[in-house]
């Protein structure tokens, strides 16, 4: 019995916490079924890779917009919104080894890591404008995470749940893309 209210303890008392004034403030807007064009050029080695373009052609449907991802230039139409290179995620690694061998005790602080960042243009205009709808939420796992909720800038559980139910990574995609052709 004693080990087993340890262990409610334990688990009780560790989880996740995440840096709630991280993840951007943005308002919800429509956009209706705009095409957009993924560049993905097998024989160039700067191109995105199939796997980085599908995310965010995933990303864009889910915004509104109508992906397809191309190897051609040729099959953009004229006018049309043209994403030529997806900067590579990753930045956010953290190696959580004292975490692991402490069995949570050790809290690992790290990060989570959002949307996407990528150059586009417009098919027949010669400009390229930088896209940032990517954003990096500061976490924080351990026994005693649940004691960041005394913090006003931390929130308890997992961010990636609290983005999906507000749409926040979507929206802000919408928001960036919009603000770069204004």
């Amino acid at each position: 019995m004693k080990h087993l209210l340890l262990i409610l303890v334990i688990i009780f008392i560790s989880g996740c916490a995440y840096r709630a004034v991280d993840i951007p403030k943005v308002q919800p807007t429509e956009i209706s079924g705009q095409d957009v064009y993924i560049m993905n050029k097998p024989d160039n080695e700067n191109s995105p890779n199939w796997y980085t373009s599908s995310q965010l052609a995933t990303d864009l449907q889910k915004a509104g917009y109508i992906p397809s991802i191309i190897s051609q230039e040729n099959l953009v139409p004229h006018g049309a919104m043209v994403i030529t290179d997806i900067e590579p995620t990753g930045r956010c690694f953290s190696e959580p080894l004292l975490y692991v061998l402490s069995l949570g005790i050790i809290p690992h602080v790290g990060c989570a890591e959002f949307g996407h960042r990528f150059t586009m243009s417009i098919n027949g205009v010669n400009q390229e404008k930088e896209v940032n709808a990517g954003f990096e939420v500061k976490t924080i796992y351990g026994w005693f995470a649940f004691l960041m909720l005394f913090s006003s800038n931390y929130s308890y559980g997992i961010v990636a749940d609290n983005l999906r139910e507000d749409s926040v990574e979507y929206n802000l995609l919408r928001q960036e893309i919009n603000r770069a052709w204004k």
